[in-house]
């Protein structure tokens, strides 16, 4: 492929892009880059079937930046029990805490939903290859791909409004074992009386033993989040975030939200899911 062409590989869903910087060299083993990106599916497609159903902490703590004028607020740290049964991702806050995910802030599809939706050849979205990434210590093959509302598994919740968005999702793949190393979502382009203006996550991944065997599974996490006062009457964006009024009327916040995965350990029978 040319330096500074964007060209579509017909009939494939996958097009590469070169417009600032060189390809990089085409892994070995493979004649072409859809051969590349669909050994990279079919690998995160048994990453996922492999999973068992299991148990994990999560642990997040975060801080919000108001302005102007600025006030940075930290986040009350909240642990969640995740379950994953059959699939499905389950969250359960812990230790009988009444703080709640700031509204907006994405849990979902850390384990699997996103993953699978970035590679899902029914939904209609255009991989692209962007370049390379270093990716704690590997050279990563970087994927992105933009999905649509209609075919999102993310859902953003405030105010008792909910919309479910289009968004572009980016993967960086080991060119060696096509394992995903790291995964992100990006939300931007939000309605204008939204309160929610953009949103995203990073999500790495690593080995984790669960029972007698070690699985790739997310490690750590990172989310994104912008507020903001829409027109009209004014919204107390503390009280989103903290649920109590805030000292002041402030029309944007900056919310930053670090996760980390630990405690993987089996899903047992007399194990249960708590709504």
């Amino acid at each position: 492929m040319q330096t500074g062409a964007l060209r579509l590989l017909a009939g494939l869903g996958i097009c590469v892009c070169a417009a600032a910087q060189q390809l990089p060299p085409l892994p070995a083993g493979f004649e072409s880059w859809p051969d590349f990106v669909h050994a990279a599916a079919a690998q995160a497609d048994a990453q996922i079937g492999a999973l068992p159903d299991f148990i994990c902490t999560r642990t997040a703590s975060g801080s919000a930046r108001f302005g102007a004028p600025i006030s940075i607020t930290p986040l009350p740290p909240w642990d969640a029990e995740v379950t994953y049964l059959s699939g499905q991702e389950h969250y359960r806050v812990l230790n009988g805490q009444s703080v709640s995910t700031p509204a907006g802030v994405i849990t979902g599809g850390e384990f699997a939903a996103t993953l699978r939706a970035l590679f899902d050849p029914l939904n209609g979205a255009v991989r692209r290859i962007r370049g390379t990434e270093s990716i704690n210590g590997t050279k990563a093959i970087q994927v992105e791909a933009d999905i649509s509302a209609e075919r999102s598994n993310i859902s953003l919740n405030v105010l008792k409004r909910s919309l479910r968005p289009a968004y572009r999702g980016e993967c960086w793949i080991d060119p060696s074992s096509r394992k995903t190393l790291r995964l992100s979502v990006s939300i931007e382009d939000l309605p204008g009386d939204f309160v929610i203006r953009s949103a995203g996550q990073t999500v790495d991944f690593g080995w984790e033993r669960i029972g007698d065997k070690t699985y790739w599974l997310p490690v750590r996490a990172e989310s994104r989040l912008k507020l903001m006062s829409p027109p009209g009457p004014p919204v107390d964006l503390y009280q989103i975030l903290f649920g109590r009024a805030g000292s002041m009327a402030w029309k944007t916040a900056d919310v930053t939200v670090d996760v980390t995965f630990s405690h993987y350990r089996k899903f047992q029978a007399e194990s249960r899911i708590i709504p």
